[in-house]
């Protein structure tokens, strides 16, 4: 008698087959880059379909013979070429494809023939059996040809097991050839035979899951072992070029905790080695600093703000520096913000030379000033009075003549010339120092030179502020005349504007004056121009004293300038 009936034989099967095919499933979803499991699953799903429709065929004696047995082999004959398909891809990558392919076909075309042409059902299934013999062996080959490495145990003695289930199948092959009996059911003793071989199998196939559930395993640790190896030779080189980098650079987590620092940045925040991991780096900068470095950091984690920051650092010994810092994200293969980086550079002398040059500038700013007040007191007390002189004499000439004489005639035309240079010359001296400025407040000292430069250059200019201006310095009210002398200059010179209005805006320990026209418009980039080197001396002024110039596009067309300056020093 048989160990097992054909029925529980077929149940068992289709679930161990059913249970492979999950536990390969799951790993082809968990590890998508091994190769292998995937066809392996499908290979299990294979047997599945084969045993379950032995199973039906046993249960449902009236279904036709040739669909179901059409059905059982054809799935028999798959299942083992496409484990041997999973082999090759697991040990030996993607060479063998194409030869698998044909495999697959020729095995499906061979089976699907013996099914429906030949008569006899013993030399089908022994076909059949042969097919899946030598899958087996071609998969224990693959498997046995593994090179040195963690898991060429694993892979010889999967080998083995391989090769002793094609032994097994290929003998029940040669039984089934030799002596057709043995297929049937209902000789106990070739049915006892059989079964044993189909528990063989099944036994192999138990030994062989785990081992290849093993295989893949050992191959991730091998996998994940090798890319921290590469991340840490990758990590050891970036901490080689970060120590030689002449910035300082500085690496945090998405919390900001400091997992980084050079040398460098070290030094230009004067912290031992070490000091700046953890929260270590905030403490380097200027307490009143810290609010616009956390800020900055946010702007990067975000994505936004500028690229580049400035800041203060104060060294333990109380020296303070200047820096200057870069913070960008850093994404990780998946593409999400993990790290942050920031190069910061130490711009102290930068800043230094630049203080330098603007108090060098606000005193040639002075020097010039007080050569235009020279020149303006020397026209208007040498050349002008000399101008008053010989037009007094002039006049006493042209009374000593008739009145239809040529010279009085000539005396007229001198005169007349003479008034024009007097004119001239005061307004050239107002321009070098505005003698309205040295009686009248400054409301109305702009309200008298914008009456002045809308007679010359055409243009309707109003003057307003928004409440009283208080009294201010003479330093003061020159640099803000001077602002509205270069920024109705340039409304007239490059604007096409029609109309101006000038506004005096005083607030508490700030005063601002506004410019806006109807020109063409222009934007803070445009003091980058090189012609714009009156704009950049207001610039410049307004700066050295603390303040600063703005432009920007007013809506829906025009330009405003802004100038704005603190009046501590008043």
């Amino acid at each position: 008698m048989s160990l097992l009936d054909q029925q529980t034989l077929y149940v068992v099967l289709s679930v161990s087959a059913a249970g492979a095919a999950a536990v390969f499933a799951g790993i082809a979803r968990y590890a998508p880059r091994i190769d292998g499991p995937a066809l392996w699953s499908a290979a299990s799903l294979c047997t599945v379909v084969a045993f379950g429709s032995g199973v039906v065929s046993v249960i449902l004696p009236g279904v036709d013979w040739h669909v179901w047995s059409l059905l059982f082999n054809v799935s028999f004959a798959t299942g083992p070429v496409l484990l041997f398909a999973g082999l090759a891809r697991f040990y030996a990558g993607r060479r063998f494809d194409r030869a698998v392919g044909w495999a697959i076909a020729l095995a499906v075309a061979a089976t699907v023939a013996f099914t429906w042409a030949w008569p006899s059902t013993a030399a089908r299934v022994g076909v059949l059996s042969a097919i899946v013999a030598a899958a087996y062996g071609g998969g224990a080959a693959v498997a046995w040809l593994e090179p040195r490495g963690p898991g060429r145990i694993i892979a010889r003695i999967l080998a083995l097991t391989f090769i002793t289930d094609a032994l097994a199948t290929l003998g029940r092959a040669l039984m089934i050839l030799f002596d057709p009996r043995s297929y049937s059911f209902e000789s106990p003793d070739l049915a006892h035979i059989n079964s044993l071989v189909w528990i063989a199998n099944t036994v192999l196939s138990g030994v062989a899951l785990p081992l290849m559930t093993l295989a893949v395993a050992v191959r991730l640790m091998a996998s994940l072992q090798a890319a921290r190896q590469r991340a840490e030779a990758s990590e050891a080189q970036f901490r080689e070029l970060a120590a030689s980098a002449g910035v300082g650079i500085l690496v945090t987590d998405a919390a900001g905790v400091c997992t980084y620092a050079n040398p460098r940045w070290e030094e230009i925040a004067g912290l031992p080695p070490g000091a700046t991991l953890g929260d270590g780096w905030r403490q380097a900068f200027l307490p009143e600093d810290v609010p616009a470095v956390q800020a900055a950091w946010r702007d990067a984690v975000r994505g936004e703000g500028p690229p580049v920051h400035t800041f203060r650092i104060r060294r333990p010994n109380g020296e303070l520096r200047w820096a200057r810092a870069r913070p960008v994200a850093l994404r990780s293969p998946d593409g999400r913000q993990n790290r942050y980086l920031a190069t910061v550079e130490d711009i102290t002398s930068l800043r230094h030379s630049y203080e330098r040059i603007r108090e060098l500038a606000q005193r040639l700013e002075t020097v010039r000033e007080d050569e235009r007040r020279s020149v303006a007191h020397a026209l208007h007390e040498g050349i002008a009075q000399d101008l008053v002189a010989a037009t007094l004499d002039l006049n006493r000439l042209r009374s000593q003549t008739a009145n239809d004489s040529p010279l009085r005639t000539a005396c007229d035309e001198v005169a007349r010339a003479i008034d024009k240079c007097i004119r001239d010359l005061r307004e050239l001296t107002n321009s070098l120092r505005p003698g309205m400025l040295v009686h009248l407040p400054l409301v109305t000292a702009v309200s008298q030179y914008a009456r002045q430069f809308s007679e010359r250059a055409g243009l309707h200019i109003e003057v307003s502020e928004a409440s009283p201006t208080p009294r201010l310095n003479d330093a003061t009210r020159l640099v803000f005349f001077r602002a509205v002398q270069e920024a109705l200059m340039n409304v007239a010179r490059h604007a096409r504007a029609t109309r101006v209005a000038i506004r005096l805006l005083p607030e508490p320990g700030r005063m601002t004056l506004t410019v806006d026209d109807d020109g063409i418009g222009v934007a803070d980039r445009d003091l980058d121009k090189a012609n714009a080197l009156g704009l950049l001396g207001v610039q410049e002024r307004f700066a050295a004293l603390g303040g600063g110039l703005v432009m920007s596009a007013n809506e829906p067309r025009g330009t405003r300038f802004s100038v704005h300056l603190p009046l501590e020093h008043e």
